[in-house]
């Protein structure tokens, strides 16, 4: 133990040395507390931060500007935002900010970003789904349940699932629940399907390893990205499916070191994008692997990916340890501009 003890020690010196040696850009002044988001069109940046450093932070861009105002949560509360910044939804004047490693859900006014309240009792949160019937669900890394919740963050009950889960999407009123982790020995392969109006679990549509985002696409089909396995256990696929679960086609990748993550698709539901080192375009109709490279990576180490109304968002968590950079980019791929973001930039979140 005491040897574990010391090259734990060392692992920490190591990564503060390097972290001090890195020059790091100007951090730009903090937010002016008086701005109010409600009127003021733009994109939240979510800043995971260095797991179990306690450093995540959010910042706010305004496009067309170079404006990003940093650490908002914090400036505001006078209070660290939390570990690991996962995910954010707006919900009408509301913002609900998932903080996985810290167990939480922060609820904010989004015109001052207040906290008006803070929701505990989770394992490590993920991603939420607001539902039409008033009630929200939260997903969790480590336990197989859905949490069921109202929209005051009053909590209702517990889904128990066979498998964890991770993004939500509902479908005519089945919520697809992603099963992508394989933590704890679950299963990782497929899809849990549960019936929103009575929250019951009704089913299970097995696909590839590591299913990581979905999207539904201008003629109601869903389309269904696993990455194959952290391992590269399996080939990454692309799968596209009725409304019903019914599996239509399946393609595969079959590249060296595939591993493609983030699939989202434009406001018109004609175009898949994705994020596989470099970014891809895909059409709905005649697709065919791997679609056409729009924006190229470099050197650059490419981690989250947002298909905004106007224009691309690619974040760059660079070493893991300093503050991250976020590009901006047209649909076509034409490079805009380059922001200064907190730690591990991840995802992004829009109030227009």
């Amino acid at each position: 133990m005491k040897i574990l003890r010391s090259l734990a020690y060392l692992g920490y010196v190591a990564i503060f040395i390097q972290a001090c040696s890195i020059k790091e850009d100007p951090l730009p002044q903090p937010y002016d507390t008086l701005t109010h988001f409600s009127h003021k069109p733009g994109v939240f940046i979510l800043n995971e931060g260095i797991f179990q450093w306690g450093n995540g932070s959010i910042d706010f861009w305004i496009p067309g500007t170079k404006t990003v105002h940093h650490d908002i949560f914090q400036a505001v509360n006078k209070r660290p935002t939390g570990d690991v910044v996962q995910n954010m939804s707006i919900r009408g004047s509301r913002a609900w900010i998932v903080v996985n490693n810290s167990g939480k859900i922060e609820i904010v006014d989004l015109r001052t970003f207040k906290s008006v309240k803070t929701l505990t009792g989770f394992t490590s949160p993920r991603y939420l789904l607001f539902l039409k019937n008033q009630k929200v669900y939260a997903s969790d890394l480590y336990r197989p349940v859905i949490y069921v919740m109202d929209t005051l963050g009053n909590k209702l009950k517990e889904i128990n699932l066979e498998r964890t889960a991770e993004q939500l999407l509902e479908v005519n009123g089945i919520v697809w629940a992603l099963n992508w982790s394989a933590f704890g020995g679950y299963d990782n392969s497929g899809i849990s399907l549960i019936h929103s109006a009575n929250d019951t679990y009704i089913g299970y549509i097995e696909l590839g390893k590591e299913p990581n985002s979905a999207v539904i696409d201008r003629a109601g089909f869903i389309w269904v990205l696993c990455s194959g396995g952290y391992m590269h256990q399996q080939a990454p696929t692309l799968w596209k499916m009725d409304s019903k679960g019914n599996i239509l086609f399946r393609m595969e990748f079959d590249r060296p070191g595939d591993y493609p993550t983030h699939l989202q698709i434009n406001k018109a539901g004609d175009t898949l994008f994705y994020l596989n080192r470099d970014v891809y375009a895909l059409p709905v109709i005649n697709p065919a692997l791997p679609g056409k490279k729009i924006i190229e990576a470099g050197g650059r180490n490419f981690y989250g990916f947002k298909v905004g109304k106007h224009f691309l968002m690619i974040s760059d968590a660079l070493n893991y340890q300093t503050r991250g950079k976020v590009y901006i980019f047209t649909r076509g791929g034409k490079s805009l501009d380059t922001l200064t973001a907190g730690i591990i930039p991840g995802h992004f979140c829009s109030n227009e």
